[in-house]
């Protein structure tokens, strides 16, 4: 289980911004299960 920084990575043209899942949700690279309450993980803008 890695840690979220706060920070908003940029990548290939992609803008990051920090998402809060209201549902059980799994990451699309490795399927692990996102952990916390308040930003889990990131999505595209």
């Amino acid at each position: 289980m890695a840690s979220v920084s706060a920070e908003t990575p940029v990548s290939h043209g992609h803008s990051f911004r920090q998402k809060t899942f209201h549902k059980p949700t799994y990451c699309h690279s490795c399927t692990d299960l996102l952990w916390g309450i308040i930003g889990q993980g990131y999505i595209c803008e």
